[in-house]
């Protein structure tokens, strides 16, 4: 988008940022996945980032969930969200997991415990501090389920309620339901 004379004019999809000249609107930059080649705005191949103004199937960088291997960009392993090319092929090393996944001993993505949203620091075999599913707490590394309608609990020292479920309050670490429009 741009403006010019208190007008505030689209900018067409191959432009990032455009202005005015001569009565024609001119790109100032190209928006991410176009090249110029010859004087011509051209789409990048559609697995490149960003790619050479030499020939539009070279890519030059790749979107996540892609790696580059030498022109091309290549799909990382499954449940991996960023991935880097390693040895001649020798294809690709995860460096970060979809949500819900962390780096195995192995390299590859590997689910988290149950009942975890979120691995990626302590691994896949525990889960990080605050990442359980409602109505679960960490636990030595695991999720554990809370207590009496607890909908958020911490087992760090001893059973924490943090939060109760809909229709009931929280006193002194527990759960009592509500009389009336609590």
């Amino acid at each position: 988008m741009f403006s010019n004379n208190n007008m505030s004019l689209l900018c067409p999809g191959r432009c990032a940022s455009c202005t005015i000249v001569n009565q024609a609107v001119s790109c100032l930059t190209l928006a991410v996945g176009y090249t110029v080649q010859s004087a011509t705005v051209l789409r990048c191949n559609i697995s490149c980032l960003t790619c050479s103004s030499a020939n539009i199937n070279i890519c030059l960088t790749c979107p996540d969930s892609l790696y580059l291997n030498g022109t091309n960009c290549i799909a990382c392993p499954i449940f991996c969200r960023k991935c880097k090319a390693v040895a001649t092929n020798l294809g690709s090393a995860c460096i970060e997991c979809n949500r819900g996944f962390a780096i195995g001993t192995d390299g590859s993505c590997q689910a988290c415990t149950s009942y975890c949203n979120n691995c990626s620091l302590s691994g896949p075999s525990s889960c990080d501090y605050g990442y359980c599913f409602s109505g679960y707490g960490l636990s030595q590394g695991l999720c554990a389920s809370c207590l009496n309608d607890c909908s958020i609990c911490d087992f760090t020292n001893s059973l924490n309620c943090l939060g109760c479920s809909s229709g009931t309050y929280l006193f002194n670490n527990n759960c009592y339901l509500c009389s009336q429009n609590c």
